[in-house]
């Protein structure tokens, strides 16, 4: 073995167990005993041997054993005996037991290379440089060692517990990935070691790990309680692994796929994970430079994210098993998709048609989502006629909170081409708008007309305007809190940062598009 790793065991002195804490200590001492390997020095240790510490048996047992000569293979088995089965009760036994290995110019055993790592408290050197250490004196790192160290990364050294650490860290993680990528592809590892990557790679929103470790046979289903959790990225990256017949059979994650195929036309890094992936870059440079290794981690190229393709690959699957057909949100869904995101009136009114004959106690959502398809498309093309049209999908006895929301979405779609119109729809719904705030989103209508106007104006680079309606709107008390009063104040702050790049009106038509479509 190394002479780092035994002077890192030696100075890991510190008794982390003892016989106290391990009721069975005394029966493991006495079993231990009975092993052949101890039949030369048997009759030389005391009586009362099976009945002393752990500690003290190892200084009677090397005194034994250097006392008789035992030959040096001989008693390397009984050091590493020691080590393997006392290692647990007290963590000094590896201590003794390695210095005196390293004497005799000898390794210890797998058996006990592991308690050694599964014990280290950590203090002098990690578990994970004494793995480096014992990688670099042999030529293949058994499977079940290194899933010793996986678990002592992932469920950390007690040096690092005691210092307060909580979390793993990107350096974590990417030992984690050496470890699992290194794994013989036939090994069963803990699928609960595994889990734990997942669950910190998804809390963390981190791009470009999922692949190395999903092939460790995770269902899809684990994903079902954290889905809403994950980024845009990682929902791609969960969709190109598994097979479209699991997406489309999870209704939870096939939900989460439609929406973030369908709604972006590519799926990037943002920057803030653009950060952990240049961090990831040099933890991966680091680890192969302390494993001397060629390991590669690869990163996709940015064609790879495109989502096109495979919302269309989805969309058929979808239609080809009716599944729309018997989910009536993900009716709705793949409606806005199809119209207010990507534009395809043909295809949303074929659609729309379908669903009518299939949702038929649904009608006034279906209706709502052809309206404002095109109110949306209208205003992206500026086309008027497109936005009385959609007029043609109101009816006059909506309840309360679709009206609202209709009357909001025209506010903004008219922005573009008839401000004034604008103006008159606020004017002629505002005092009549509920003041009375929805649980879920803390606003009112009264609230939700007074954005959309304000929006609308800020659209048309008439920021006096829309401030002179804020202070009306707080001075006649339309806006209901501040949750409602935080919004428009970020809304006019949005427009002052756009002003100074002078690409404002289009920050605030792209707003304008962004409430429409996700309204």
């Amino acid at each position: 073995m190394l002479r780092s790793l035994h002077c890192a065991v030696t100075l890991s002195n510190r008794r982390l167990y003892s016989l106290i804490s391990h009721p069975n200590g005394k029966n493991i001492i006495r079993k231990l005993l009975l092993h052949p390997s101890f039949d030369p020095i048997r009759r030389h240790l005391p009586e009362d041997i099976a009945t002393v510490d752990p500690y003290s048996l190892s200084q009677n047992v090397i005194e034994s054993l250097n006392k008789l000569r035992i030959p040096r293979e001989d008693a390397a088995m009984v050091h590493n005996i020691m080590i393997e089965n006392l290692s647990d009760l007290d963590y000094g036994v590896a201590t003794i037991h390695s210095n005196n290995l390293r004497d005799l110019d000898l390794k210890p055993s797998l058996a006990a290379i592991k308690k050694i790592i599964k014990n280290n408290p950590g203090r002098v050197q990690s578990s994970w440089e004494l793995f480096t250490q014992y990688k670099a004196s042999t030529e293949n790192v058994p499977d079940e060692l290194m899933e010793v160290v996986l678990e002592k990364i992932i469920k950390f050294d007690k040096a690092e517990e005691v210092d307060g650490k909580e979390n793993l860290t990107c350096q974590d993680l990417v030992r984690c990935l050496y470890i699992i990528n290194h794994f013989s592809s036939s090994y069963d590892v803990s699928s609960n070691l595994i889990e734990s990557i997942l669950i910190y790679t998804i809390d963390n929103g981190i791009p470009n790990v999922l692949p190395s470790v999903l092939k460790y046979k995770i269902p899809l289903s684990f994903f079902d309680k954290y889905v809403n959790e994950m980024t845009p990225y990682q929902i791609w990256e969960l969709y190109n692994f598994y097979p479209l017949d699991n997406i489309v059979a999870d209704s939870l994650v096939l939900h989460k796929c439609v929406t973030v195929l369908g709604e972006n036309e590519m799926v990037q890094p943002t920057e803030e994970q653009n950060v952990i992936i240049n961090k990831l870059e040099e933890e991966v440079d680091l680890v192969k430079s302390q494993c001397h290794d060629n390991w590669n981690f690869e990163f996709p190229n940015e064609d790879a994210r495109k989502t096109e393709t495979a919302f269309k690959k989805l969309f058929l699957e979808i239609q080809k098993k009716d599944i729309d057909k018997k989910d009536f949100e993900l009716a709705l869904k793949l409606l806005r998709i199809t119209g207010a995101f990507k534009g395809k009136i043909s295809l949303f009114f074929e659609l729309y048609h379908e669903y009518l004959l299939k949702f038929k106690n649904n009608e006034d959502d279906l209706m709502f989502e052809a309206f404002l398809t095109l109110c949306c498309q209208g205003y992206k093309s500026g086309n008027e006629k497109m936005l009385q049209y959609a007029e043609a999908f109101v009816r006059e006895d909506l309840d309360g909170k679709l009206e609202s929301k209709i009357q909001s979405v025209l506010i903004v779609a008219n922005a573009k081409t008839n401000i004034d119109l604008s103006l008159k729809i606020y004017n002629c719904n505002i005092a009549k708008a509920k003041r009375e705030k929805d649980n879920c989103t803390d606003l009112a209508d009264s609230d939700l007309l007074t954005e959309s106007l304000i929006l609308a104006f800020l659209s048309k680079n008439d920021a006096d305007f829309a401030r002179v309606i804020f202070d009306g709107a707080l001075g006649e008390k339309l806006i209901s809190g501040p949750t409602a009063a935080k919004r428009i104040k970020n809304l006019l702050a949005q427009y002052g940062e756009a002003l100074e790049t002078k690409e404002s009106q289009k920050v605030m038509q792209s707003k304008i598009e962004h409430y429409m479509e996700s309204i």
